[in-house]
């Protein structure tokens, strides 16, 4: 019988792990603990978060504003936001046994921050909910941030001191009412004269600022299209939107062109066979010949101009990361029937 039960709860003990965790006891495991924050970019896309290496494992998905930990051995973790991630599209983090690891997550991007950081962000965050954890590994807590580390001393609470019960005090003597003369209102104070109508002054417009992100994105399949001897040429590129500029490369990454977002005057995007643009920029004919409908997004500074073709599963988040770097919205121009 004593047998029985033994195996009963084998077998139900790894059921429960996503519930109320148990934590390995420090100097035996290891814990990485993500977290992403409230203001972090594109809130509406929640990104899945995978460890990859021989066995790919589904760990969790995660929201602005939310946390988790995964349970791990010490050692080597590659983990990345797709399940085949190329060059650039992964962090390595390393743990000896008993530490703790800190990872913030943003859409399409991880990075390992200090401990001190890690737990201030996360005593700021909610957990994810159950439904979100995806392996068995993932610890879903009900409110409380991790601890900074198992040697941290644990402080009781205080306990409240007790009062008994004290006995009423008398009452204390009330003095006599002493009959006073009444005070003599104060002099009238000279009403001021009442104001002249002031114009209003009308505010003028705020000029546009770019917002300054200190992080990166990295766009493939996206095509340049240059003018060279009277001919189009269509140059595979990539388009990377660094802290303070976008930059176009070529695969080799050659800068192609480069655009402050301070300098950028116009932003204009379009679908159709041929690219369509208001503003007033002459471009050669040549790149009105083209075949099948195609995804168009014009660049244009003082001293320069890019017109790219960019691929229909990125163009809506290149749109978006160009109007938040920029501070600028891409205006949209119909194609001509």
């Amino acid at each position: 019988m004593i047998k029985l039960t033994l195996m009963v709860i084998a077998i139900l003990l790894p059921l429960t792990s996503t519930a109320v965790p148990q934590f390995a006891p420090m100097g035996q495991g290891a814990m990485i603990w993500f977290y992403r924050p409230a203001d972090s970019p594109y809130p509406r896309e929640v990104p899945t978060i995978y460890e990859v290496g021989g066995i790919t494992r589904t760990l969790a998905k995660v929201a602005p504003g939310e946390f988790f930990g995964y349970s791990v051995v010490p050692g080597v973790h590659v983990l990345s936001y797709t399940r085949a991630p190329a060059r650039g599209e992964s962090i390595a983090v390393t743990l000896k046994a008993g530490q703790q690891a800190y990872v913030e997550v943003h859409f399409r991007e991880f990075r390992q921050v200090s401990e001190d950081d890690g737990i201030d962000a996360i005593q700021r965050s909610r957990s994810i909910s159950e439904s979100s954890a995806l392996d068995n590994s993932v610890i879903v807590l009900a409110s409380a941030a991790p601890p900074k580390a198992a040697t941290t001393p644990r402080v009781e609470p205080t306990k409240a001191p007790v009062f008994s019960e004290a006995k009423p005090l008398p009452p204390a003597p009330v003095a006599a009412a002493i009959p006073r003369e009444p005070t003599p209102p104060p002099p009238a104070k000279p009403q001021p004269a009442p104001p002249q109508p002031v114009k209003p002054i009308e505010a003028e417009p705020a000029a546009t600022v770019p917002m300054i992100l200190n992080y990166s994105e990295t766009f493939q399949k996206v095509t340049l299209n240059v003018q060279v001897d009277d001919k189009k040429r269509e140059i595979d590129s990539v388009i990377k939107f660094d802290k303070t500029a976008l930059i176009v490369t070529d695969k080799k990454k050659e800068v192609l062109k480069t655009f402050p977002y301070a300098n950028v005057t116009s932003t204009e995007y379009s679908y159709g066979k041929s690219p369509r643009w208001k503003s007033a920029l002459l471009v050669s004919p040549f790149f009105l010949f083209t075949s099948g409908k195609k995804h168009w997004l014009m660049v244009q500074a003082s001293d320069d101009y890019a017109l790219m073709q960019l691929d229909k599963s990125n163009y809506k988040l290149i749109l978006a990361a160009l109007e938040v770097r920029t501070g600028r919205k891409v205006e949209t121009v119909q194609d001509s029937k």
